[in-house]
């Protein structure tokens, strides 16, 4: 449907006896040089471009030329033959399911995608945690070997010490024995002196008693 309105008496009487042919022959002329270069799918998605005025530019001059202007076109559909419009059904029928298919496909592919991902996300936590676990378990058995180690160092200085302990003991009691031996020995010596002076006390008086006697 073409919408147009003339402007120039002068002109259509003078470039065109029939002004209504000439529209015809410009948009059958637009619409083949449109369509020529599309394929039916191509034509039949594309149908919005046979609304717009850029599509029929021989129409458009035409118009001008014979003192008309075009001020819209409208596009009301088409019709094609019954075996044109089988194909094109079957076609758009076997499109939909292919693309469903595909859809269905990417659809398994990305969930095959996504069980991947996670199960090497669990897989990377897994290995975290036998990390973890086994870092603990060295920790362990390092805290026990140190607190080993702290026990054993202890008893042997404790064993060092009763050993330093008992040695200054026996010092201390070997000390006192000499000390002892030293008074007893001093006393002993002591005790033979005394005895010694009374033996000499005695003899000197058993010698002057004796010289008493002779006088």
């Amino acid at each position: 449907m073409v919408f147009f309105e003339l402007i120039d008496v002068v002109k259509m009487l003078d470039n065109t006896h029939d002004p209504i042919a000439d529209f015809i022959n410009a948009v059958c002329s637009d619409t083949i040089q449109y369509c020529s270069s599309l394929s039916y799918e191509e034509f039949v998605e594309n149908t919005s471009q046979m609304n717009e005025l850029s599509t029929f530019k021989q129409l458009v001059s035409r118009a001008l030329n014979i003192g008309y202007r075009v001020n819209k076109v409208v596009f009301r559909g088409f019709h094609s033959s019954d075996a044109l419009q089988n194909m094109h059904d079957k076609a758009i029928h076997e499109r939909t399911r292919l693309r469903l298919e595909a859809d269905t496909e990417d659809h398994r592919q990305r969930t095959l995608d996504l069980q991947l991902v996670k199960e090497e996300e669990r897989s990377a936590k897994q290995r975290e945690l036998e990390r973890e676990k086994e870092e603990h378990k060295r920790s362990m058995e390092r805290e026990k070997h140190a607190e080993k180690l702290r026990l054993d160092a202890a008893v042997e200085d404790h064993k060092q010490k009763q050993l330093d302990l008992q040695l200054i003991k026996e010092a201390e009691r070997s000390a006192k024995q000499r000390d002892l031996e030293r008074e007893q020995d001093e006393h002993r010596r002591q005790m033979e002196r005394e005895a010694h002076k009374d033996k000499m006390v005695e003899e000197r008086e058993l010698a002057e008693a004796t010289i008493n006697e002779k006088e």
